[in-house]
């Protein structure tokens, strides 16, 4: 991937250096870096985006966004005639660029919200599984809109202590493979979702119910599930 990066700045350098010596244009290689330096930015923000924590995702959305824009803005002066075409473009993003990436932000925010554990994962419109590293599982987050998302646990993912995952979903489902010998407690909300914890499930489709497992009558250790479901499903079984 570097060599082919590498060889593709030989190329743009070459490019230019060609045409401006061929006077097909008038400005050099650095007055170009001068207008389109914020690609390294917006190389830093994708990197963030694809980092576990939500505050890096945050962080690298906001600076793919900004620096995206303004490198639009520098293009267009590169290549506008007039100074008009750049106000122009100025408005479009005031009027529409600014308002929908404030709208996406806002609307990440209002997630967030029904985030409470120390991990999260997320699957929006595709389906995803997740399987747990054979450590103790921290407390954690499941959230699929309008996806299918899987998770697996392991015997080293809970041993000791009571383990929480807080659940929601949206016209999306929730399917949570556990061993054999792990109780489950659950407290759910439902709104014409259901939810099933092996044989048991909940009999209101709007309302809160409280759920468990034969096993956790035992001194086995524990799930603790705290569930929101909207239009969709949430299953507990084992293998």
């Amino acid at each position: 991937m570097r060599k082919i990066l590498l060889g593709l700045i030989i190329a743009l350098i070459a490019t230019f250096s060609i045409l401006n010596y061929l006077e097909i244009i008038d400005f050099g290689l650095l007055y170009v870096f001068s207008r389109t330096w914020y690609l390294i930015p917006m190389w830093y923000g994708a990197k963030m985006l694809r980092q576990e924590s939500r505050s890096m995702k945050v962080s690298g959305f906001v600076l793919m966004v900004f620096s995206g824009f303004m490198l639009i803005l520098n293009v267009v002066e590169l290549f506008a005639e007039s100074q008009a075409f750049i106000y122009y473009v100025m408005i479009l993003g005031i009027v529409v660029f600014w308002p929908l990436v404030i709208l996406i932000f806002l609307t990440a925010v209002i997630i967030s919200l029904f985030e409470k554990g120390e991990v999260v994962h997320k699957s929006f419109f595709l389906p995803k599984t997740i399987k747990c590293p054979e450590q103790e599982l921290l407390d954690t987050t499941l959230v699929s809109v309008f996806g299918k998302l899987t998770f697996v646990l392991n015997q080293e993912s809970i041993t000791h202590r009571a383990v929480r995952l807080d659940v929601f979903t949206l016209f999306g489902k929730v399917e949570i493979i556990v061993p054999e010998d792990v109780g489950v407690l659950a407290e759910i909300k439902t709104r014409f979702a259901l939810t099933k914890i092996f044989d048991e499930r909940n009999r209101k489709f709007l309302g809160r119910e409280n759920l468990r497992s034969q096993a956790a009558a035992e001194a086995n250790p524990r799930l603790l599930l705290v569930s929101k479901a909207w239009f969709g499903s949430v299953t507990v079984r084992s293998e």
